[in-house]
């Protein structure tokens, strides 16, 4: 009787843990959601459009009905284009499985730098939008009359209103955290007790599996980074302004999303970047005769993380490191 009640202890202790370790999580980071809408400029084809009866089947050799524009495609590009980067941010500095909502989970390091990003890109689409808007009638009216002559009235027909198109447009994202249950209602007491625990088991697992797909996910892109550097070195071209400052910035990037705390492969892209990246001067060695030297010592360097990267058998102590700072 006193093992079955050890057992049971140490199985609570455990989703007392799973608890502990989705609130330090939320100590760590938080999740973001971004939500942005905007018009195409397109709409749908109609099956007369085709020269299809409205009321027929399509034939077989159709699939789809295709789109209209409605608008220049540079003139949509010009704030598609923000939507597109603002996605792109929020993908580069956060982790996208976790596993208690839909959100992205952005370590809270990366916070001030993909708010900065973001406000940036709105700030770009929210001026690209409004521009067009301010013209909206003379952008229709201008589109519509360069059309072949067959299809303007039809243009004219399916062309939203200036205020519809206006309320297409939105750019807002939100912070926020999630918290457990601390009971289910409508159960009784043994059978709210089993689900919770199914639950909890469930979580902890699902917590597990986060933190390492966390840490594998930087290491890919570490070793990904460092191959691209090892290949364009290797070939013989030469290292450019951009490419230290990309460099560098994956480094920072990578520091600021490693919460997890993945010491090994942090220490040697810091080593790489304030050993060799921190105050090159390409002017000066070009005039010296080239930049053999800094490839040569770029090459080694990436070899050497790109190695200890893709080497993932040491993640499960990472992450076993990050729960035992939890637990104490």
């Amino acid at each position: 009787m006193a093992a079955k009640k050890v057992a049971a202890a140490r199985v609570e202790a455990v989703r007392g843990d799973v608890t502990r370790e989705v609130e330090q999580l939320f100590r760590d980071g938080l999740l973001v959601d971004l939500n942005i809408g905007a018009w195409t400029g397109l709409v749908k084809n109609t099956k007369e459009d085709l020269g299809i009866d409205a009321g027929a089947e399509l034939p077989e050799y159709v699939v789809g009905l295709g789109m209209k524009r409605l608008c220049p495609d540079t003139l949509a590009s010009s704030w598609m284009l923000h939507v597109s980067r603002a996605r792109g941010i929020l993908y580069s500095y956060s982790f996208t499985r976790f596993p208690l909502s839909g959100g992205a989970f952005v370590p809270a390091k990366a916070l001030p730098v993909i708010i900065e990003k973001l406000e940036a890109q709105k700030a770009e689409f929210d001026t690209a939008w409004k521009t067009m808007i301010a013209n909206f009638d003379t952008m229709r009216d201008t589109f519509i009359k360069n059309a072949p002559a067959d299809l303007q009235a039809t243009l004219r027909q399916v062309y939203p209103s200036k205020a519809v198109v206006e309320a297409r447009f939105y750019f807002t994202y939100s912070a926020y955290t999630v918290s457990l249950p601390k009971k289910i209602a409508g159960l009784k007491v043994e059978a709210e007790q089993e689900a919770m625990n199914r639950f909890r088991d469930e979580l902890d697992k699902r917590v597990e599996g986060f933190l390492g797909e966390s840490v594998k996910t930087l290491r890919t892109k570490a070793a990904d980074i460092c191959s691209t550097v090892i290949d364009n070195v290797r070939s013989g071209k030469t290292v450019s302004q951009t490419n230290i400052s990309s460099l560098s910035e994956f480094i920072d990037r990578f520091r600021s999303l490693n919460f997890v705390g993945d010491k090994d492969i942090e220490s040697r892209l810091t080593k790489l970047q304030h050993d060799i990246l921190d105050g090159i001067d390409l002017e000066n060695l070009k005039a010296k005769g080239g930049d053999k030297g800094l490839r040569e010592a770029l090459a080694a360097a990436c070899d050497d993380i790109k190695q200890a990267a893709e080497d993932v058998t040491d993640v499960s102590a990472v992450t076993g490191e990050y729960k035992r700072r939890i637990v104490l």
